[in-house]
């Protein structure tokens, strides 16, 4: 009886034993797929670590470009501001003359000098104008030309066809000036 019982007791020790040694592989792989994940986390930091660099760099570099351009645009602003004072003078000398041109020739041919600065100054300053708010809008521009890519064709065009009428008023101005010239003779 006696060995009965401990060859059930040596079989319950080596059931016990399979178990503990079941429960031990369970633990072992539970631990490697801990540290399989713990590897992936820290790939992934060192991952977001690196954009965060990135992106600083990119911040940094967005902040002086930034700054570059609002500099920029405030050197046109006191250009616009310095051809509009101009506009206004060219307008008083054209008023003032307005009153004698009536009656000296001479005058006639000076107010027709004056409109055509007058007139060459407004183009400048809305070009400088339109080229401030282009430069104001680059990200836009771009951000358009992304999303509306009609939309920004079209402002191209005005732009082009801007630089045309540039072109042709300032032809425009040059004829004047030789027919004048001719009248003279």
């Amino acid at each position: 009886m006696v060995v009965k019982r401990n060859n059930q007791e040596i079989a319950s020790l080596k059931n016990t034993l399979a178990e503990a040694e079941g429960y031990r592989k369970n633990q072992q792989q539970e631990l490697e797929v801990i540290k399989n994940q713990r590897d992936i986390l820290a790939q992934q930091i060192v991952k977001k670590k690196k954009e965060i660099l990135l992106l600083s760099e990119k911040n940094k570099i967005a902040k002086s470009v930034r700054k570059k351009r609002h500099f920029d645009y405030l050197s046109v602003q006191d250009e616009i501001a310095k051809l509009k004072r101009a506009i206004v003078d060219v307008n008083d000398q054209i008023r003032a003359a307005e009153g004698e041109v009536s009656v000296i020739p001479e005058l006639k041919q000076e107010k027709l000098k004056l409109e055509s600065e007058l007139n060459k100054l407004e183009i400048k300053a809305r070009a400088l104008s339109d080229d401030t708010m282009v430069k104001v809008n680059i990200h836009n521009y771009n951000n358009l030309m992304k999303t509306q890519p009609e939309v920004y064709e079209k402002i191209k065009k005005v732009q082009n066809l801007a630089k045309k009428l540039i072109a042709k008023s300032d032809e425009v101005n040059m004829k004047d000036k030789l027919i004048q010239e001719k009248e003279k003779l």
